[in-house]
């Protein structure tokens, strides 16, 4: 039968947990189907088996469970959804204890069962025609493991050895491609008159193309200090200002740090491996500007601040004259009404004009975000006056006598 892969959340790891989340994975062509639920506490499970850790891990909070589809009614969908079908898990030895503890809502007899994703696999690619004798399955596996390790072991050490240093991970994947190039151009170790390039191209177009890139990224709650910054690791990243405070999420992927609040992306950094040093977006910091002007000439954030080239010269033009901390500020401010580009767009056209007052930039942006009105075309037809009007000075002098007799 075609496999389904199944996959539980839980209250705990503990031994009368129960499942808090179900999701299942099937291929449809060249597309995984993904499908998932929430679940509700039925009446019968233990409150105390809920660990605050499970909130942490899964990023399901307790209070989210009581809007959720209840116990009984996701166990009569697993049991449609799954019918027909090998269920498989990759922990089959957790899996199959929260699959009963759900299927025990509605089933004292269920008889659904999981099956070990690593029995699966080797069966399907087993040399003895789908075969594995009993008891063997360890062995074939750790010699196929040793196999794979002695191999990746080899090329450790011809890519690592003496172990390289890099500032960024662009540089060590621009190194990298070229030593596995340079591999790659060796003879096969089996077919020494061809390259392993070359048979790798023989093989390319028999491999299964790559689905979507997957979002692999390490996710923590973490929360905001009064200096807008959150830590990972040992560095320190900023955040806008409105969040000082509150938590949010940090997605720590290899070579970024992401900062979301609620479904929205807040901040998003190029990941460092430096110690103890902060990295500021000085953007984050502008409306607290507008109390505290003067920190725009020393304050942390806006220290070697590269502010594109017309903007860079308006603030030198501001900073030589008294009070030009203040209408700068001002300036940076009109970007959270506006947009950073179109700021930064009325300064070059205010350096083009050598118009750097600030009332002037502030005209400017108007006329950037001022609507487009389309003029009507010539072919329009106006409506037509059937009794002109005549200028007869009379007639307002007529209107006055008038007034002034009923008065």
């Amino acid at each position: 039968m075609e496999p389904i892969f199944i996959d539980f959340e839980a209250s705990s790891l503990s031994r009368n947990s129960w499942p808090i989340e179900v999701g299942l994975a099937r291929l449809i062509g060249d597309e995984v189907r993904v499908e998932s639920k929430l679940i509700r506490p039925h009446n019968s499970w233990s409150m105390t088996e809920w660990h605050p850790e499970s909130e942490v891990v899964h990023g399901i909070p307790r209070i989210a469970l009581n809007t959720a589809s209840p116990a009984e009614e996701v166990a009569v969908w697993l049991k449609q959804k799954c019918k027909g079908f090998t269920l498989v898990s990759d922990a089959p030895e957790f899996d199959q204890r929260w699959l009963d503890t759900l299927m025990l809502t509605v089933d004292r007899a269920s008889n659904m069962k999981l099956d070990d994703f690593d029995r699966i696999v080797w069966s399907a690619f087993s040399e003895l025609d789908g075969k594995i004798a009993p008891g063997q399955l360890d062995q074939v596996y750790a010699a196929l493991k040793g196999q794979v390790e002695n191999q990746v072991q080899f090329l450790r050490g011809r890519l690592f050895a003496p172990k390289p240093a890099f500032d960024d991970l662009d540089a060590l994947n621009d190194w990298l491609c070229l030593r596995c190039e340079e591999l790659a151009n060796r003879p096969h170790p089996e077919q020494s008159d061809r390259t392993i390039a070359e048979l790798f191209e023989d093989e390319r177009a028999e491999l299964r193309p790559l689905g979507r890139a997957f979002d692999g990224y390490v996710e923590k709650t973490v929360r905001v200090r009064s200096t807008c910054l959150v830590q990972y690791a040992s560095n320190r990243y900023s955040v806008p200002s409105r969040f000082a405070g509150q938590h949010v999420s940090l997605r720590a992927y290899a070579g970024r740090i992401v900062l979301v609040s609620g479904q929205d992306v807040i901040a998003e950094h190029k990941r460092r491996f430096t110690r103890n040093v902060s990295y500021f977006e000085p953007w984050h910091y502008v409306p607290l500007l507008d109390r505290k002007p003067g920190a725009l000439r020393d304050g942390a954030p806006f220290v070697d601040w590269q502010l594109p080239g017309a903007m860079h010269r308006i603030r030198e033009h501001y900073m030589a004259g008294k009070g030009g901390d203040r209408e700068f500020v001002d300036l940076l401010l009109l970007a959270q009404d506006h947009g950073i580009e179109v700021v930064e767009t009325a300064c070059e056209l205010a350096v083009e004009q050598n118009t750097l007052r600030l009332p002037a930039i502030i005209n400017l942006i108007n006329q950037l975000v001022e609507p487009v009105i389309t003029p009507l075309s010539d072919a329009y037809t106006y409506p037509q006056l059937t009794l002109r009007p005549e200028a007869d000075c009379k007639r307002y002098e007529a209107l006055c006598s008038a007034e002034e007799a009923a008065a």
